[in-house]
């Protein structure tokens, strides 16, 4: 798995079920590529089977979620 970092949080009213069926559906994925959904107040982390993590990063670096810009930028594995 990738992790992800988005530039969306709960203070833009993203929930889980929401955040993973709009990746599914921007970079034309299935679901079961997306693992674990860390939603923080400002940012969220989303994890991504490796195999589709490039065509994940570039699908969602060119769209907007609720009107606002993604910024995605890929995160350090934990230890």
């Amino acid at each position: 798995m990738v992790r992800f970092e988005l530039n969306i949080g709960s203070s833009d009213g993203v929930n889980k079920v929401e955040l993973a069926d709009f990746v599914s559906r921007t970079a034309r994925v299935n679901d079961i590529v997306i693992g674990q959904i860390e939603i923080g107040p400002s940012t969220t982390v989303i994890e991504i089977h490796k195999d589709v993590g490039l065509k994940v990063l570039r699908a969602l670096r060119q769209s907007s979620f609720k009107g606002k810009r993604l910024s995605v930028a890929p995160k350090p594995r934990k230890r």
